[in-house]
């Protein structure tokens, strides 16, 4: 009993050493009988969860049944590989696609009690999905919902269910009359939902042996069968990137008319990487207190695994039959891309980490307010924040002499910042004026924007491009941003939220309402305010040329209009090009965008100099 009593007290100590170890550490000595009472041990004491990477499927289970026998309030969780070769005809067992599903779900949710994962290095190896796409594939079933007969099975038929007429295994599903029975994810027993009409009546479990019922339950999350879904996004993203792969010839491919139609074919598992936008590891699962400890065996087991994924993928490539195409090569997790490497705990760097934005992006410190980056030109790329650089673990001393090195080197941290995004749109000409003064209808008269049209004030809620082609290779952009109103500048309204893009423009297009449906409003002084709040806003965008267009002359009768705009461009005291248009009908709006060319064209040459014309375009310069 003493002697029982200090090897107790030894491991403890141990674990604390273990748990507060800011680099990887060597086990060595422990006895393989001895891992499921180290890990339930490490299970119990780990901030986070304990995970474990068994070699095979056979190790997997040893550990996760001698662990429950150990330490029974433990929440076992097991993880298993795909039981099909890579890049397989075949596709993995339903039963073990639910189980990797119900496995993947259990990692979200909220720990009531110690957890310990147990998992393969296979499926370390394999791409999932993310936690994201994994809880919005879920559908809750209770008591007193309505649901459809044929959208549940629509929805089982997403989820990867297969339907048979008797459920045996896991992932399938039956309909007798008003009766379903599923097998689903997660469960060692079959669900069995009574419908009366549309509303399910009640939810039962039964045994798949016997088909007798067993219980009853409240409520229960149905989860996916199979990692591929097959929603309407995911078909939609499956035939473009098929299609880009192989060209409009795939078109015949068995495998691209099953998806289309919504059908599940054999091997369209190992397609995954079309079906989705985005597929991660299994530590992208995970959370920064885990704790994870690999097998030794596993590192020589990842190196063949490794090794069989490279051999399949180039038999399959080799082969390139035009009925069965060789998959995309990155369904599986290669070497180098693993977030934890199996070697040196590491891994090799990891990839640069990409984000596009749209040209006119202003990148700022979120803390200072400064202007750190602008990108102002297509295909432009900046490096924002340098990664870090890891150092190397123990087993990088690892030799023929030295079996159990205790060297390491530090590493780098990498650059941290806390960063603002803000967007100006490049455009050559912006517009100004009140809600409902028409700016929207004459960006959609001479451009081909089309923004949301109506006949009341703040249709307008967020910035809108147009791209105006005057002729062969000649042409502006035009941005039409929400009405400016009264108070802009102290927050009134929308358009102060939106002023910043036109900050860039070479040209200001106030249009005025030259004819409002409320006879009370003058118009001067709609303008008059409009240009106070600009000036308030920024001295500099008032600073910008600004011509004056007077718009709706369509509804001033022809005999009064010169009259009115006179008296408009009087009490306005504006010295600078006036025009008169009806954007609604067009009238006037062709003078006008050819001048603003004109304007434009003349601006550029002065910034960057005469560019050449082309000869065949040559005197062709609008008038």
């Amino acid at each position: 009993m003493a002697r029982g009593a200090i090897v107790v007290a030894r491991t403890m100590a141990d674990l604390n050493k273990i748990l507060s170890a800011n680099a990887p550490l060597t086990l060595a000595g422990l006895a393989r009988g001895a891992q499921p009472l180290v890990l339930a041990d490490l299970a119990r004491a780990a901030k986070g969860r304990a995970v474990f990477i068994a070699p095979d499927e056979a190790a997997m289970q040893a550990v996760a049944d001698t662990a429950a026998f150990f330490a029974p309030e433990l929440d076992i969780i097991t993880l298993p590989g795909w039981d099909c070769l890579p890049y397989d005809r075949a596709s993995p067992a339903l039963s073990i696609s639910a189980r990797r599903l119900a496995a993947l779900y259990r990692l979200q949710g909220k720990r009531e009690e110690p957890q310990l994962l147990v998992t393969t290095i296979n499926a370390v190896l394999q791409r999932v999905l993310t936690p994201f796409r994994i809880r919005e594939s879920v559908k809750l079933l209770k008591p007193g919902m309505e649901i459809g007969r044929e959208s549940l099975i629509g929805l089982l038929q997403r989820q990867g269910y297969s339907r048979t007429d008797t459920v045996v295994d896991a992932g399938e599903y039956a309909v007798r009359g008003s009766i379903f029975d599923i097998f689903p994810s997660g469960l060692e027993v079959g669900l069995r939902l009574d419908f009366f009409g549309d509303e399910l009546e009640t939810l039962r479990l039964f045994d798949p042996n016997t088909q007798r019922s067993i219980g009853t339950r409240e409520q229960h999350l149905l989860l996916p069968a199979s990692e591929a879904l097959l929603d309407e996004d995911s078909v939609k993203r499956f035939r473009s990137r098929y299609r880009e792969l192989f060209g409009a010839n795939a078109t015949s491919d068995p495998l691209y008319q099953a998806i289309s139609d919504g059908r599940r074919l054999a091997g369209m598992e190992h397609w995954l990487p079309l079906f989705e936008d985005r597929m991660v590891t299994l530590f992208d699962h995970l959370g920064p207190d885990d704790t994870i400890v690999i097998d030794s065996g596993a590192l020589s087991a990842a190196d063949e695994r490794l090794s069989d994924i490279a051999d399949y993928f180039t038999a399959r490539d080799d082969k390139g039959e035009a009925v069965y195409r060789p998959t995309c090569h990155y369904a599986y997790h290669p070497a180098n891309d693993a977030v934890l490497s199996l070697h040196e705990m590491f891994g090799a760097a990891g990839r640069d980490i990409t984000l596009k934005m749209p040209v006119g992006t202003i990148i700022c410190d979120a803390e200072t307010g400064e202007v750190l980056y602008e990108l102002l030109q297509p295909g432009e790329k900046l490096m924002i924040a340098k990664g870090g650089e890891g150092g190397y673990g123990n087993l990088r001393f690892k030799s023929a002499i030295n079996r159990a090195p205790r060297q390491k080197t530090p590493g780098h941290p990498g650059e941290r910042k806390s960063l603002k995004l803000e967007l100006k749109v490049l455009a050559d000409v912006g517009l100004l004026g009140m809600p409902n003064a028409g700016k929207s209808t004459f960006i959609a008269a001479v451009s081909n924007a089309r923004p949301k049209i109506a006949d009341y004030p703040f249709t307008t809620l967020h910035p809108n491009l147009g791209v105006v082609r005057v002729g062969p290779e000649q042409s502006f952009v035009v941005a039409d941003v929400p009405g400016l109103i009264e108070g802009a500048s102290e927050g009134a309204g929308l358009g102060h939220q939106f002023l910043r893009h036109l900050q860039r423009t070479r040209l200001l297009l106030h249009i005025v309402d030259i004819a409002p449906f409320d006879e009370g409003v003058d118009p001067v002084a709609q303008a008059k305010a409009i240009a106070a709040e600009l000036k308030k806003y920024d001295p500099k965008l008032y600073a910008k040329p600004r011509w004056l267009v007077l718009n709706k002359l369509d509804m001033v009768p022809a005999e009064e209009r010169a009259a009115r705009v006179k008296d408009f461009v009087r009490r306005m005291r504006y010295k600078g090009p006036v025009f008169e248009i009806s954007a609604l009908t067009r009238e006037g709006c062709e003078g006008l965008i050819r001048e603003i060319y004109k304007h434009i064209h003349a601006q550029h040459v002065e910034e960057q100099g005469a560019v050449e014309v082309d000869p065949r375009f040559a005197g062709q310069a609008p008038e």
